[in-house]
């Protein structure tokens, strides 16, 4: 059996009691490493005895990899953090949400339900992710984004500013959205049931066969 990497602090000065977006309470505590946490190139990431941020057990982060949650993030209830990703700052992960691969979710960063960011994607500033948005390649959202609903974000496509991607999941008709290729999702655009894979988007909302400005 692999070594732990991490242990779950007993401090009583290490618990926070958080409550999630339904009102339920959960209790975490921050972690403590094991070892000295080292990239592929041998640098130490996370040294033995430092304290890193907060989750509610040990299902919230992997004992493998190099992935880690650093600083007052918090990452609870059946969230996930694994592989290389890396949490930190103020990020609040809740819920069913996947961050894995190199993925990184920094700042005051909120990821709920079922929202997943792989592969080189960032999530940062007050960005909020919920729904069933997915964020991966090397896609970045931040500032005051809001990504949800039925969402990808993919590629280099950035999504920033106070723009909103998505709406509300919905049976009665089709509300996908996905933002991919060098596409750029800014201002006060708002974004709904369209494809998007080119052009700077800053204003309006756009919906089906809308062009870039």
């Amino acid at each position: 059996m692999e070594e732990k990497k991490y242990m779950l602090s007993t401090d009583k000065e290490d618990e926070l009691i958080v409550i999630d977006n339904k009102g339920k309470e959960h209790l975490l505590h921050r972690i403590i490493a094991l070892k000295d946490i080292v990239d592929d190139d041998s640098h130490v990431l996370v040294k033995n005895g430092e304290k890193g941020g907060y989750v509610q057990s040990e299902f919230n982060l992997r004992q493998d990899g190099t992935c880690w949650v650093y600083g007052n993030a918090k990452v609870y209830h059946r969230a996930k953090v694994l592989d290389n990703a890396k949490v930190s700052d103020n990020a609040d992960l809740s819920d069913h949400v996947r961050v894995y691969d190199n993925a990184k979710v920094s700042g005051n960063a909120k990821i709920f339900y079922y929202g997943a960011v792989d592969a080189d994607a960032e999530v940062y500033g007050n960005a909020e992710i919920f729904g069933v948005a997915w964020i991966r390649g090397n896609a970045k959202v931040y500032d005051n984004a809001k990504v949800f609903g039925q969402t990808w974000i993919c590629d280099n496509a950035k999504v920033y500013g106070d723009a909103v991607v998505g709406e509300e999941i919905r049976s009665d008709r089709p509300n996908e959205v996905t933002i991919s290729g060098n596409a750029e999702i800014c201002g006060t655009a708002q974004v709904k049931n369209t494809e998007i894979n080119v052009g700077l988007y800053t204003e309006g909302i756009i919906t089906g066969e809308d062009e870039a400005e």
